[in-house]
């Protein structure tokens, strides 16, 4: 069973969850640029973005406890469970990314991997605003311009990542460089994917509700 109007402390908790760890979300991407930024304390920029990664596992098995106990949920906890897990994906996938750069030896960022990032930046700001949106959707044209956002975002990335792979095995000639960036910028990529995923649950939400 769930209700979606504003709910008492108890049942607010999901949308608690939620939002938090979209700030991880956005924690990590920031975690990671620095990590790039500076290379000489890459080793405690790693371990900064490790501690993020970490808090986020904790957020979401709080909430699938809650989930587990709590009778009455804001949204549908299918809905809710998948988000959260979509979020932590988008975590666990920059975190990948940046522990390949780190034992890889990456120590200068190249633009594509920068322009991916800003991508994935402005996706998870996109998605803070559309789950702010979901507290209220008897206006519910917030929330779409938010999932179109993001969507548009995930293109953009589609369209830096595939003449950047081109180019590499077009033009580098070091094969264990090309595997090493293939990684790293599909790991990104990926996680640019698990946002469009969360916009596609927002959107199934607002479909229903609406």
């Amino acid at each position: 069973m769930f209700l979606f109007k504003k709910l008492g402390r108890k049942k607010d908790i999901f949308f608690d969850h939620m939002e938090k760890l979209a700030e991880k979300a956005g924690e990590i991407v920031s975690a990671f640029r620095a990590q790039l930024d500076h290379p000489e304390e890459a080793q405690a920029r790693l371990a900064a973005v490790k501690a993020i990664e970490h808090e986020a596992d904790r957020l979401l098995h709080a909430t699938i406890g809650d989930l587990h106990r709590t009778f009455v949920t804001p949204l549908d906890r299918n809905e809710i469970n998948t988000m959260c897990k979509r979020l932590d994906d988008v975590v666990d996938l920059v975190e990948g990314a940046a522990m390949r750069a780190y034992h890889y030896e990456i120590r200068t960022a190249r633009p594509p991997l920068l322009a991916l990032l800003d991508v994935l930046d402005k996706q998870v700001i996109a998605l803070r605003e559309g789950l702010a949106a979901l507290h209220d959707l008897r206006h519910p044209q917030p929330l779409r311009d938010c999932i179109v956002k993001v969507h548009t975002l995930e293109n953009e990335a589609d369209d830096i990542l595939r003449p950047t792979i081109a180019g590499l095995f077009r033009d580098e000639q070091d094969p264990r460089m090309i595997l090493k960036w293939k990684e790293i910028y599909e790991h990104v990529e990926k996680a640019t994917d698990r946002c469009e995923d969360v916009a596609d649950h927002m959107e199934n939400v607002l479909l229903e509700y609406s």
